[in-house]
């Protein structure tokens, strides 16, 4: 019988350095890959990160109405709306409505004080009157008006812009000092946007000026501050008469 050898296995150099190669290289492309989706992931937070203040920029911007931003504008601004609807004495300027409060004081025998009482009709007179006079040229007021509401002053008007006439709301606590009328602010909106309140309490200066200084100027007539109440429709201002102070 005639014996059948098995073969050796034959081995091929070549073949095994290039299936070497080609898996090499599979696993630097797969390396490679996986480095530029993690650049990738990592380079889309990075401008996630940066766009957030932009936006939450323009979106405020958009809210206030002071500034035309496509798209968002449109959709985010909305006009602050007053309490209530107050409107001016016709033919009525400030003067006359501070002498008309002036003749209606009114005298306490008993405590020699003296309380003047001013309706937000009144206040909206005056503070109109001053607004439409003393607006800047970059943040004019037109229509201005007060609603006092207990422990509560709130002002509201409107200020052209390029684009839309803006609305401002502001809702101030008043409270007297050193003679002096003053206006704490609670909330100030520009638009529908809410100011943080500590950015409002220095950007709402020039609207405490139309109606603490005014007031507190006009009010030095007659005597020294000492109090202020807001209730429903009014202030109440308790003062030393003039003639007092001079003792």
């Amino acid at each position: 019988m005639t014996r059948l050898d098995t073969p050796a296995p034959t081995t091929d150099p070549v073949g095994r350095k290039e299936l070497k190669e080609v898996i090499r290289r599979e696993l630097f492309f797969e390396v490679f890959r996986r480095k530029i989706l993690g650049c990738a992931g990592y380079l889309l937070v990075v401008i996630i990160i940066i766009s957030i203040p932009s936006i939450y920029i323009a979106a405020s911007a958009a809210k206030s109405g002071f500034v035309n931003v496509p798209l968002l504008s449109s959709w985010l601004y909305k006009p602050s709306v007053p309490t209530r609807v107050v409107r001016p004495y016709v033919g009525t300027t400030a003067e006359d409505v501070m002498a008309s409060v002036g003749r209606h004081a009114k005298y306490d025998i008993h405590t020699g004080l003296v309380t003047v009482i001013i309706s937000e009709t009144e206040l909206t007179t005056i503070v109109a009157e001053t607004a439409k006079n003393g607006g800047s040229k970059g943040f004019p007021l037109q229509d201005a008006q007060v609603v006092i509401e207990p422990r509560m002053v709130e002002l509201f008007a409107v200020s052209p812009q390029d684009k839309r006439d803006t609305t401002v709301l502001a809702r101030f606590t008043p409270s007297v000092s050193g003679g002096k009328i003053g206006l704490e602010v609670r909330e100030l909106f520009v638009g529908n946007y809410g100011v943080p309140t500590s950015i409002a309490q220095l950007g709402a200066s020039y609207l405490t000026s139309i109606v603490a200084s005014k007031l507190s100027n006009d009010l030095s007539s007659v005597g020294t501050l000492l109090n202020i109440e807001a209730d429903i429709g009014e202030l109440r201002v308790t003062m030393t008469p003039r003639q007092n102070t001079k003792k």
